[in-house]
């Protein structure tokens, strides 16, 4: 058995011209693609939280990512503890990977967890420039 390990799942969606509001009146904006897999999609996020379904995934967050406009969703993200492989299956698995309303997955160690930060009055600070990728709003 491969061993666990903590993961970032960052998932982009596709470019979208055309978007819906939240249908449960929240402020969201949401691809129509998107929106027209989302039962099923958080159907899938729910019965994965089983441990009896065969892609069950321990869950630490699992979020939409927004846009700059703090109210477009633009992909998907997740921390969880798994094998790398069972990330995979868990991923290709997906409604929203299924209908490829993702066009990009990543699946990444979170080199930070479970180890202990030190305050911030100690930690080395190095000098030199914070890159930024531009997002599609």
């Amino acid at each position: 058995m491969a061993s666990s390990n903590t993961y970032v799942i960052y998932c982009v969606d596709a470019p979208c011209d055309t978007f819906v509001a939240d249908p449960n009146g929240g402020p969201r904006r949401v691809g129509a693609k998107r929106m027209s897999c989302m039962d099923e999609h958080n159907a899938y996020q729910m019965a994965t939280s089983s441990p009896n379904h065969e892609c069950c995934m321990h869950k630490i967050a699992a979020v939409p990512m927004l846009a700059q406009d703090g109210v477009t969703i633009i992909g998907s993200s997740f921390l969880v503890q798994a094998p790398r492989e069972d990330c995979e299956r868990f991923v290709h698995s997906d409604p929203f990977f299924l209908n490829q309303v993702w066009e990009s997955v990543s699946i990444n160690k979170f080199s930070g967890a479970g180890k202990p930060q030190a305050p911030a009055s100690q930690k080395k600070t190095t000098a030199g420039p914070i890159q930024y990728r531009s997002q599609r709003v």
